[in-house]
This record gives structure tokens, sequence and C-alpha cells, in this order.
């Protein structure tokens, strides 16, 4: 560390307090009401009662600023934990009355239970943060008629869910496996800004319950970083949450001097409960330095702390549409006031990093004074932050760093792709038009206030603008013109209106693609071979006959033949003769 920093650090650290704080900043007190399902069905759905273990985590984390209570629900409705201010007895009763959660219940009934939680909810009240968690495996069922139970389902959403938003109430709930009513859990979340979560198995109870307390608490944490972390002279308690498995060691705590203690070590400076999944540690007035954990290495554990210095981020919405912008700032307090020394603030680096299954981007906020930040110098770090494009689950990080101190404040935020749903009918009439119908996504937005531009681009690559209109309830229509050729068409839509808590926003969509055939086959192109040379044939000349020559040749071939026939003829003859002489002198008497 450089000199100038160290006397930053200790002229910050000397300083009158009205020199280092701003204006007051109050962070308002958290009021949170889980109600736990034990109708029959659990005995199917949580056969270990594991919602037991996950409820005790949930309630031994809640920061001792806060107020909570736990009511299970069936036929009836019971207070498990007493509505009261968060403390070190709150917490062990908490331990203690929450092993009586069991599956006895008859019926499900939702509405009774939310009416007997909320009890002091009937207006908004801008010091308190109100959560109300309900975790369920069934639908509302209130008697063996089905009107009936309808009729309480209808209640909820009608009357119970507009109050409580009224109110101020973030509903967060968790469905678990079964026959869960998975619209209504979505609706009640959604219409409040709530994070709604489905569960297979209740093996993931306590990982659903550790992303609702970041949605429901106040609560700063530092770094463990290869089981190891960092204690400042600001920290005045920790909580080590450390998940593990059954074959797992015994673990181990190491203090910055070197000593080693474990789960035996139960003082008043140090709580530690072993649980049969997690062990969860809580060290008071801790020693300065770096501590290390013999432990295995999770990426759920953490390090909650309670701390002279926190950390104040503004408002992010736990349900946000793909690629929707919003300014986002975070602030330092000590005392409930904003510092605004400037030689604490010049020592900050702050950031926000955005972790979700295909991307993970850091970003540096500023207190500059140029856009989006406000006015440079006030203590306020700002950056403006662009919703990823895939829809699915975003992990944010807020890390605050300075040479002397680190400080987290994690959350987890559900993305959407779209305010609409798309679709298309093709048509193979050329006469006729392709068709594109968007769909409000309830129960995201409210569709009456969706205000819809669309382009798209058609196959030969031109813009083309399509009108829309209201179809049946909210759904807009739009017609295309159809390319006998066939091809690619992308839609890109810009959509402004409100989502259902009453959250302006306003999104341009990813582009939507969509193929069509070829509906008309194509003439076949003519194509016209290049000339050849015709091949000229020469006539053979004419052979000249020599006629003399060849007349001479034949009477001189005839000439021989009669010659030779002459010759045969003569000599044939004189051979006649003489034989007829021999005969006749053979045949000649002798004379008397």
């Amino acid at each position: 560390m450089t000199v100038w920093r160290i006397i930053y650090i200790l002229a910050f650290l000397i300083a009158p307090t009205s020199a280092i704080l701003g204006a007051d900043a109050n962070q308002p007190k958290s009021d949170i009401r889980v109600l736990v399902d034990i109708s029959g069905s659990m005995k199917q759905n949580d056969p270990q009662n594991l919602r037991v273990p996950a409820i005790q985590l949930f309630s031994q984390l809640l920061p001792e600023n806060s107020r909570a209570g736990v009511w299970a629900f069936g036929e009836y409705v019971n207070m498990t934990v007493p509505l009261d201010d968060v403390s070190k007895a709150w917490k062990q009763m908490a331990m203690r009355t929450t092993r009586e959660i069991d599956s006895s219940g008859l019926y499900t009934n939702l509405g009774s239970a939310i009416e007997r939680a909320t009890f002091g909810w009937s207006k908004a009240d801008p010091n308190s943060k109100r959560s109300l968690i309900i975790l369920t495996d069934g639908m509302v069922d209130v008697s063996p008629n089905q009107e009936v139970n309808d009729r309480a389902r209808r209640e909820i959403l009608r009357e119970t869910l507009p109050a409580l938003r009224e109110a101020g109430v973030v509903i967060h709930t968790i469905a678990l496996a079964g026959d869960a009513d998975e619209s209504l859990m979505a609706q009640l979340s959604a219409q409040t800004d709530g994070w709604y979560q489905k569960i297979a198995v209740a093996d993931q109870l306590q990982e659903a319950f550790l992303k609702i307390f970041g949605q429901a608490t106040e609560q700063d944490s530092i770094p463990l970083d290869n089981n190891s972390f960092l204690v400042d002279d600001q920290i005045t308690e920790f909580t080590l949450v450390l998940f593990k498995t059954g074959a797992a060691k015994p673990v181990q705590l190491e203090k910055p001097d070197g000593e080693r203690f474990d789960a035996s070590k139960d003082t008043a400076e140090v709580s530690w409960y072993e649980g049969t999944d997690y062990d969860l540690i809580t060290v008071s007035k801790p020693m300065v330095g770096k501590w290390r954990v013999e432990a295995e290495i999770d990426p759920k554990n953490r390090v909650l702390v309670v701390s002279n210095i926190k950390v104040n981020p503004s408002l992010i919405p736990n349900n946000l549409l793909a690629t929707e912008t919003f300014d986002f700032s975070i602030q330092m307090m000590q005392q409930d006031q904003a510092i605004t020394d400037s030689r604490f603030l010049g020592l900050l680096k702050v950031e926000m990093d955005i972790l979700t299954a295909d991307t993970d981007d850091t970003l540096t906020l500023q207190d500059t004074g140029k856009a989006p930040d406000n006015e440079a110098g006030d203590g306020t770090f700002t950056t403006q932050i662009v919703a990823p494009q895939t829809e699915g689950v975003a992990e944010l990080t807020m890390m605050v760093s300075s040479p002397t101190f680190q400080r987290l404040r994690q959350k987890a935020v559900n993305i959407f792709d779209s305010p609409v749903i798309i679709e298309h009918i093709l048509t193979d009439d050329t006469e006729n038009y392709h068709q594109i119908f968007l769909t409000p996504r309830e129960p995201v937005v409210e569709p009456d206030s969706l205000e819809i531009k669309a382009l798209i681009t058609m196959p030969d690559g031109e813009e083309v603008p399509v009108t829309l209109s209201v179809d049946a309830g909210f759904r807009q229509v739009g017609r295309v013109t159809v390319f006998e050729s066939g091809g690619q068409y992308q839609l890109q839509l810009s959509v402004t209106g409100k989502t259902q808590n009453g959250r302006q926003f306003s999104v341009n969509t990813q582009p939507y693609i969509f193929e069509t055939p070829i509906l008309v086959a194509p003439e076949p192109e003519v194509v016209t071979e290049p000339a050849v040379a015709e091949k000229v044939v020469e006539p053979e000349p004419e052979i000249e006959i020599d006629w003399v020559y060849w007349f001479t040749i034949g009477a001189i071939i005839n000439v021989t033949f009669l010659l030779l026939g002459f010759a045969v003829t003569w000599l044939n003859k004189r051979r006649a003769v003489a034989y007829a002489k021999k005969l006749t002198a053979e045949l000649e008497l002798p004379s008397e």
C-alpha cells in the first residue's frame, strides 16, 4: 500500500463524522413472513421433511435489524415462529419450534394463511421492506366442492393480491413438484415483482430459500476465496455458511493468529450450529486479519457480515426483460448515512458482475459526473445495466473494494425473453398473406399497456413496417406479403409498456426468424449455347476416267480369250481326227 493511501485512510478514520457522512439515507427494515404448506401431500413430495432444515437455515441467516415470523398451513393456520424482531433469542426459538413442521394438514387453505400472516400490512410503509414467502406443493383446496375451491382461488387473485401490491408487499413463491398451482404462484410473484421458483425435489429447498434470502434482506458479505476470507476492523460479526456432504470431515476454523477450533467451541463470541448438510458459524467481535476454514469448497458457501460500513445499492427488479436497460447506483453507508468524504471515495473500486449460463460480464461504476452519473464526488457510483439477452437466471454480484476492506451484495434475477410471445402462420396462397401473432406474456406484462412497433426484413432484404391490429383479447396480429420464391423473414419489435407491478419498460426484442417455402416453381432459364462454326465438308474431287486406255485393255483381253478359244478348239479337233484314224485302222479287215 502506498504512503498516500495510508494517509487518506487515517484521515478518513479520524475525520469528524459530519465531514465524512452526507445526507441521511435510512435503509428500510426487512419484514419477512414465511408460509409453509403442511398438507398431507407433502408426505410424498417431501418425505424426509427437508422443509425444516431449509427454513431453519433461512431463519438463522436473517439479520438482527429485521422482523420475521413463520406460519404453517393446511386446513388451519398455525403460527410456528411468532412474528417479532430477529434476535439471538428469536433464532434459538426458530430452531426449536420449526421442528414441529410436518405433513398432517387435510386441506391447503392458502387464502386464510395469507390473510393471517399479512396482518398489519393494510397500507404501504416506506420504512418497511415487506416480503411474503410461500412454499406449497398443491392447489387452493379448502373443500371437497371444486366450485368452492375455484372461488377461493379467484378471491386471492382479485382481492388479496391487489391489496398486498398496494401495500408494497413482494411475494416470493416456491412450487414444490406434485400438483402445485404453478400458474397461481407465478402470478403472485410476477404481479409484486417477487421471485418464483419451481423445484422438482425437496433436496433443492435450501438453495431456493438461499436465493430468496438475497431478495428479501439487505445483507452484506465478504469474498470467500479458496476457503479463506479477510476480516477488516469495521466488521463486528460474521456468519459463515458452509454446505457439506454426508461423508465430509468435521469443519475447522482457523483464526488469523493460527488458533484452530471446531463445533465444540460454543462460547459467547462463537455460535456453531452443526447440521446434517451445512454448518452455520457466527463469530462476534472477530479478530482482524485472514481467516481460514477447513471444509469442502462449495460455490454456495458464503460469509455474511455485520459492519459499520455497508453497501447501499439502488433497487434492482427481481424480474427483467431481455435487453431491458436501466441505471444502477451504489452508495457506501456509515451510521445509516451516505459517505461523501472524497479521501475515502477516491480509494474505492465499485463493480457489478453479471453471470448467466452463457455470459460473464463485469461493469465498473463511476462517480465522475459523466452520464449516467449525475454528480461527481457525491458518493453515488453509477452505471447503466443492459439485461442479458438469454432467458433464464442471472446472478448479480455487487463488489466494493478498497485497500482495507471488501464488501459484496449478491442477488439473483429472472430474465424473460420477450414481453410478447411471437407466433406465425404461413399460407400457400400467393393472393393471401402470412400472419404474425403477438400475445402479451402474462403474468410478466400488463397486456393493455403495450405499444408495439414491428419491422420485418423480407426475403429480398427490404425492410417493411408491419401494421398491427388487435385480435381476440389483447393479442395483436400483423400481415406479411407472400414471396412466391420463398425465403427468410426477420421480425424486429420495439415494445414499451408496464410490468404487472407497474414498472415502465422499453425493449427491442431479438430478431424472430422464420422460413417460407417456394410456392411457384420458377420458369426454366433458357440458356443460349455459344455458336459453333459449322464444319464444311468439301466434296471429294471427281476422278477422271481414261476411257481409251480401258477400251484398249478390254479389247486386248477379249482378243486373248478368242485366240485361246480358237487354239483349244483346233487342238481338240486334231485329236479327234487322229483318234478316228487309229480306230479305223484297228477295225479294218485283212485283204485276200
